[in-house]
């Protein structure tokens, strides 16, 4: 349901990706706050089930990270430096069309208990049930961090073999700080989890995509515009003006329910 609150936070854009285009937004990025953590926000309505990336960044098979969403609709969390890798799938499943979802995943690789330096928030309760469920280790460093030779991607896989489709709105990418899903959201009158106006800093390589812009540059009239304030402005791949709409987390339009046919 919209947002209806009094002085409410709302979000007046989203962008489309559709993964047959091969969208993508791209940047490599400088040296990092730290490698141990970072967060990722984002709120996500579906447009199909598929293996597709939320964000990435990819060296070699043995060098990588990745937070997609899989084909069962299921969230998956990967990370791999030097052949050592963790992952975890969730048992929660993303399977409404008609519904915005939002998503956290907080990494912390030194907190002492092992459970804890991954942390993945479905609209502000956190995921405990896993399919595959293999905890980082100690200061495990996040290849998203750590390599600054290759570009993050966001709305693709590591290796760029998937691609998202859906809409995507008030997009977070918080370098070297864990985050907990109410820095970003909160609970309603009516039981609700609706957006909420972040008010912290973004580090070294952190970003915000509010997609208000429907330029293709690397600039702050693209799409890949950044409005932290750090003017880390992303490439843009395979995405036209046209892939910007209104339906937000705030103002949400009725979808058809693919599951149903």
């Amino acid at each position: 349901p919209a947002n209806t609150e009094s002085a409410a936070y709302e979000i007046s854009n989203s962008l489309r990706p559709e993964a047959d285009d091969s969208p993508k937004l791209s940047k490599t990025v400088s040296t990092a706050t730290n490698t141990t953590n970072m967060t990722f926000s984002l709120w996500y309505k579906l447009g199909e089930l598929a293996n597709m990336g939320f964000i990435s960044k990819f060296a070699d098979s043995n060098n990588r990270f990745h937070l997609r969403i899989m084909d069962d609709g299921s969230l998956l969390a990967f990370n791999n430096v030097s052949g050592t890798y963790h992952y975890k799938t969730t048992t929660a499943k993303l399977r409404d069309f008609s519904a915005w979802y939002h998503i956290v995943f907080a990494y912390d690789t030194t907190d002492s208990t092992a459970a804890d330096r991954l942390k993945i928030y479905l609209n502000g309760t956190r995921l405990t049930s896993f399919v595959n469920n293999t905890n980082p280790s100690s200061n495990e460093a996040l290849k998203i961090a750590s390599d600054t030779s290759n570009p993050l991607k966001l709305f693709c896989s590591n290796n760029e073999d998937s691609y998202l489709s859906g809409y995507v709105s008030d997009l977070y990418y918080i370098d070297g700080q864990t985050k907990a899903p109410t820095d970003f959201g909160k609970t309603n009158d009516n039981g609700v989890w609706i957006p909420k106006k972040y008010l912290g800093t973004f580090g070294n390589n952190g970003f915000k995509m509010e997609f208000q812009q429907t330029g293709t540059s690397a600039n702050s009239s693209g799409i890949g515009a950044d409005t932290s304030g750090n003017d880390h402005h992303l490439t843009v791949a395979n995405l036209a003006g046209t892939d910007i709409t209104t339906d937000t987390p705030t103002n949400n339009f009725c979808t058809f329910n693919r599951i149903a046919f």
